[in-house]
């Protein structure tokens, strides 16, 4: 099952097309040889300065995102890993899934850290949602 990595990045002031797209470029580039995909970059408008970037990686394993999940960033100036976690999919996404290409808008993501014991009724109420 896929593992996905999820970065808080500090980066300067107004950089965040500038950066975003050299992650998407060369990032990306970096990464996919490694095993990695880029699943999405998002600019916060809520809980986090205008001077961050959230990046979520997709890899095959957690040894793979450690060992390599950093080099998102590498060759790109002016960026930094402020908080890295691991994030195990439950129900969505799928492996291999993709957000969808759309012109301007927003997205919204959240994260739960959920007991082992409640998993599977959370499972089911995400399911059914």
């Amino acid at each position: 099952m896929s593992i996905y990595q999820h970065h808080v990045l500090a980066i300067p002031p107004k950089q965040h097309a500038a950066i975003a797209e050299r992650i998407k470029s060369a990032g990306a580039t970096v990464i996919a040889d490694k095993g990695g995909r880029l699943f999405g970059i998002w600019k916060p408008l809520l809980g986090l300065s205008l001077n961050h970037l959230i990046v979520l990686t997709e890899w095959p394993d957690a040894d793979a995102a450690i060992a390599h999940g950093a080099d998102i960033l590498h060759g790109i100036e002016g960026a930094t890993v402020e908080l890295c976690d691991l994030w195990q999919p439950t129900l969505r996404p799928a492996p291999g899934a993709r957000l969808p290409e759309l012109p301007g808008g927003y997205y919204s993501h959240r994260h739960y850290d959920i007991a082992a014991d409640t998993l599977e009724t959370f499972l089911e109420h995400s399911g059914a949602a």
